[in-house]
């Protein structure tokens, strides 16, 4: 599937050099659970730091996550947790870097363009939605964001959840999770079941039937296309990260901007 040489003979200089990739991922699918069970461990220490030098006003949902300072400390345990499981796992497996997917190039950033799609994609059919009258639930996380005000924390948003966050989901679902996977089954099957679970982590309280359709349903359409995108791109993540990247961020914009609603 991938190349088994980084060097392309006769070339002189840095032309030599090409990102190399292994013909088969290092990563076994239980990796996965060892990034996630770091993650989570990471991050139940920063909810408790975050108790202890913010506490939030309410102890309900909308109030933990309409403070600033409480959500800002939550979520930077939550990427540190991940970045410091993905660092854990390249230790276990002496993976490099192409292992994982990357390095990502300028040549990805192509990628924008099917992230400015997704946007649009679940736009109408948010708008499909609103017409059926449905009550279309939204993730906790984003909606927490129309009550945090000021160009400080739209940017440290959109930095965070815009990149930082896209980032760590595609090196975990897509570099670790899906290349694992991809060594048992073929592309299709790897794809939906990477998907189905990377859907499954953003579930949320509601009404399970409208949970399932209107909230998860979109999330699990991205994730086929994300995934579909690595595996065109012979295991790299790049562009499924600007994709990714985009279609948080122009979410975060938007509803920082007032113009869509949580």
């Amino acid at each position: 599937r991938y190349g088994t040489s980084g060097r392309i003979p006769h070339l002189p200089g840095a032309m030599q050099q090409i990102p190399a990739r292994s013909t088969e991922s290092p990563f076994r699918v239980y990796d996965f659970l060892i990034v996630f069970a770091i993650t989570l461990g990471v991050s139940f220490f920063g909810v408790v730091v975050a108790f202890i030098l913010s506490p939030p006003d309410s102890l309900d949902v909308t109030g933990i996550l309409s403070d600033p300072a409480f959500l800002g400390i939550s979520l930077a345990s939550q990427w540190i947790g991940s970045i410091a499981g993905l660092f854990v796992l390249k230790a276990i497996r002496s993976a490099s870097i192409e292992d994982f997917g990357l390095p990502i190039t300028g040549a990805d950033a192509r990628g924008i363009f099917w992230g400015l799609g997704a946007v649009g994609g679940l736009i109408v059919f948010g708008l499909i939605v609103e017409s059926s009258g449905v009550d279309a639930p939204s993730q906790d996380l984003v909606a927490s964001f129309e009550n945090i005000q000021g160009p400080l924390w739209t940017a440290a948003a959109v930095l965070g959840v815009g990149v930082v966050g896209p980032l760590t989901e595609e090196l975990l679902y897509r570099g670790v999770l899906q290349g694992s996977l991809a060594r048992r089954y073929a592309p299709m099957p790897t794809i939906v079941i990477t998907s189905l679970i990377f859907a499954a982590v953003h579930f949320q309280g509601g009404n399970f039937i409208t949970v399932l359709f209107v909230l998860l349903g979109p999330i699990f359409l991205l994730s086929l296309v994300l995934g579909w995108l690595v595996e065109k791109d012979n295991g790299r993540i790049g562009r499924a990260f600007f994709m990714h990247a985009t279609y948080n961020s122009i979410q975060v914009i938007l509803l920082f901007s007032g113009v869509a609603e949580g």
